[in-house]
């Protein structure tokens, strides 16, 4: 089916009377191209006046167009197709080539694109399903989600939130406070940078480490702004990714969590550990409280800290001591 093409210029509606856009058909290399002009057609009460464009064109051609407030919609299989548009919406099913768009405040929405996509919006939301070459989008406030990446990836966004689910190559994601979602990357490396997320960070493990409540709700705190942390595939919120930052800093106080270790050293101790897989305070104050009685029945080696018990611990649970 040949792929159609649609214009909307959106503004007042003129009668059977309004004037028509230029149309012009010129040579171009070994083919065509069609030049359609609306640019200040109307007179009257018809200059503002709606103006519907649709033109039916082969398979595998390519667009370019340029508008104020038009939306441009393209239905069926294209070449490469590069469109600038204030706030307009921009929708296109499938490109065979690369794909340029710059939007103001209009969504992009593109079913496939097989070469590389280079897309800039404001305010407006960013779907891409496939996209075969690499892609570099732009966006302001709008949210940018895309299905399957072939080629590397660079995404910056200010407010907007970022969901890509499969990508074979590099990923690198800036964003100012929206939230970073990554789901499999088979190859290359992934770089999220956040500048709420590192705050979120650093706030968060100051006042863990040196705040004024009391160690429980302390604790709940850190949990809590873990769980706010940008993350791709797997999940940030981990028991060693807790507790290792206190174990760090304040040895004489904190231990770090290793589940599936800690878990048969406190069985060999017959110790409850209450554990549950999310991290929380019940299970680290029952954890704290082995540590601490490792360091009372084994005082004759003399532990300094809770670097020491953890250590006794380690070997008590990993199976490279059984």
């Amino acid at each position: 089916m040949a792929p159609d093409t649609h214009a909307i210029d959106r503004g007042f509606y003129g009668r059977a009377t309004e004037p028509l856009p230029l149309f012009e058909l010129r040579d171009r290399g070994k083919g065509h191209e069609v030049v359609i002009d609306v640019r200040d057609r109307g007179r009257g009460i018809f200059r503002n006046a709606e103006v519907l464009v649709s033109v039916t064109c082969p398979e595998g051609t390519s667009v370019e167009s340029k508008s104020g407030s038009a939306d441009i919609e393209g239905h069926g299989r294209f070449g490469s197709v590069e469109v600038e548009t204030g706030s307009g919406d921009v929708e296109f099913g499938e490109v065979a080539g690369d794909a340029q768009v710059n939007a103001a405040s209009g969504d992009v929405q593109i079913s496939s694109i097989g070469g590389d996509a280079k897309l800039n919006t404001a305010s407006g939301d960013v779907q891409i399903r496939s996209i075969g070459g690499e892609a570099k989008i732009n966006s302001a406030s709008g949210d940018v989600i895309l299905r399957d990446v072939k080629g590397e990836l660079s995404v910056n966004s200010a407010s907007g939130d970022v969901l890509v689910r499969e990508a074979n190559a590099s990923v690198g994601v800036n964003t100012a406070s929206g939230d970073q979602q990554i789901g499999a990357v088979t190859s290359g490396k992934v770089t999220l940078k956040s500048a709420s997320g590192a705050r979120t960070f650093s706030e968060g493990l100051f006042e863990f480490l040196h705040g004024r409540a009391a160690l429980p709700e302390r604790f709940e705190a850190w949990v809590d702004a873990v769980e706010a942390l940008p993350r791709r595939q797997t999940r940030v919120l981990t028991w060693p990714m807790v507790t290792v930052w206190g174990f760090l800093a304040q040895p004489d106080v904190h231990v770090f969590m290793k589940p599936n270790t800690m878990k048969a050293a406190a069985e060999k101790y017959g110790h409850d550990l209450r554990y549950r897989s999310r991290p929380n305070w019940e299970t680290y104050a029952s954890l704290l409280e082995l540590a601490e009685r490792v360091k009372r029945e084994q005082r004759d080696l003399k532990p300094r800290d809770m670097i020491d018990a953890q250590s006794f611990l380690w070997i008590q649970g990993s199976d490279e001591y059984a």
